[in-house]
């Protein structure tokens, strides 16, 4: 029950606030996201075979560019949950 609160309280962020509207910029890097998981899961009949969506999508980039942000509003428009979990975390918590 001890680790399931600290997972609560480090890696699962329950007060998801941004929306795709929220973004300014970054067209391209939300096209890819609508492309490979909003729409695979609103029609998945169209997505089958060899046009079957990617398995994951990486964001990569300096910090402040917007990778927690776009995660955070693809997760809240998809009223999904969001793990933030960062190496540290994991670390200085998980592997002693």
């Amino acid at each position: 029950e001890k680790l399931w609160k600290q997972v609560l309280n480090d890696v699962v962020d329950v007060e998801l606030q941004g929306k795709w509207a929220d973004i300014c910029g970054l067209e391209g890097a939300k096209q890819i996201l609508y492309e490979s998981v909003v729409l695979p899961e609103l029609a998945p009949e169209f997505f089958t075979g060899l046009k079957a969506p990617p398995k994951g999508v990486l964001l990569f980039g300096p910090p402040g560019n917007g990778k927690t942000l776009l995660a955070k509003a693809l997760a809240n428009e998809r009223k999904s949950t969001f793990f933030n979990i960062s190496a540290s975390s994991l670390v200085s918590k998980w592997l002693r």
